[in-house]
């Protein structure tokens, strides 16, 4: 466990501090831009794509993993802000006012750690040959990527239903 931990490059642990930071933050009422809410979930949709680019010899198989990953994900990212109250959106400054919650900060460590879990996994696989690796890494990244998208998604929803959304002329 220990090796896991010391050969771990060092630009993974920078995107973890900053997850717990930006969780952290989430933790107390804050308001944020469209453009700042999106961070996380295009940040790992690249990152997934990025690693997905590497399975180019089951690329079916690994794209059904991965929708299925994304619906699964997107459901639960949805359901975790289902019932939070307090979002609204400011139409003037076009920011988003969110309510403060731990949530943001589970759902960031949660990803974070599904991958850096699946990646340990590619990497034992691949030094035992299993093909079994891209499956599990496509449907990580899909149910991690949706997880993100499904609780931005939910939160954006909520501001813009609030009435205090419609600017006054």
């Amino acid at each position: 466990m220990s090796t896991i931990l010391v050969m771990t490059p060092f630009w993974v642990w920078l995107i973890l501090l900053f997850l717990v930071i930006r969780g952290v933050k989430a933790m107390r009422p804050n308001s944020m831009p469209l453009s700042g809410m999106l961070i996380l979930p295009v940040g790992f949709t690249l990152w997934a794509g990025i690693g997905l680019s590497k399975y180019g010899h089951v690329a079916l198989a690994l794209e059904i993993w991965l929708v299925l990953g994304l619906i699964v994900g997107l459901a639960l990212g949805g359901a975790i802000f289902k019932g939070l109250q307090g979002y609204r959106y400011d139409a003037h400054t076009r920011h988003i006012h969110r309510p403060g919650t731990v949530r943001m900060l589970l759902i960031s460590l949660l990803a974070f750690l599904s991958k850096f879990a699946v990646a340990v996994y590619v990497v034992q696989c691949t030094l035992q040959k299993t093909d079994i690796s891209p499956l599990i890494y496509g449907g990580v990244s899909g149910m991690v990527c949706g997880l993100l998208w499904g609780g931005i998604a939910a939160q954006i929803f909520k501001a813009l239903k609030r009435p205090e959304s419609i600017a006054m002329t």
